[in-house]
C-alpha cells in the first residue's frame, strides 16, 4: 500500500525529487507517510522489517508527531520529514558529524 497524508505530499514529493536529481530512486510502494499523537521522545518514528537478506519485507509506516507537523516550520519539517524516509527508503542509520541522519 502507498498512501501518503494529503499535508505531508510535499515533502514527501520534495524528498522524491531530491533523490532523483541524485540517481537515486527509493520505491513509491510498501509506503504509508502519516501524522499521529505519539508518545514517544523524537519528532517521527519509522517502523519497518528487514528480512535476512537485508531487504524491507513489510509494509513502511513513517509516522510525524502530530505537534511537529503543528509547530514546525516548513523546512524543519521537511528536514524531520527527510530523516525518517532516510531510515525507510533508504535504509540509512543515525550518524553522527554533519549529516541529516
Amino acid at each position: 500500500m502507498y498512501r501518503i497524508d494529503p499535508r505531508m505530499s510535499e515533502p514527501v514529493n520534495l524528498f522524491y525529487w531530491e533523490a532523483a536529481q541524485r540517481g537515486v530512486y527509493p520505491q513509491k510502494s510498501n509506503l504509508i507517510v502519516e501524522i499521529d499523537e505519539l508518545d514517544l521522545p523524537g519528532r517521527g518514528v519509522t517502523r519497518y522489517t528487514i528480512n535476512k537478506h537485508g531487504e524491507v519485507s513489510s509494509q513502511i509506516v513513517v509516522t510525524i508527531k502530530d505537534s511537529v507537523f503543528n509547530t514546525y516550520a516548513p523546512l524543519c519539517l521537511e528536514r524531520v520529514v527527510f530523516h525518517e524516509l532516510g531510515h525507510a527508503l533508504l535504509l540509512r542509520n543515525h550518524c553522527g558529524g554533519y549529516s541529516i541522519m
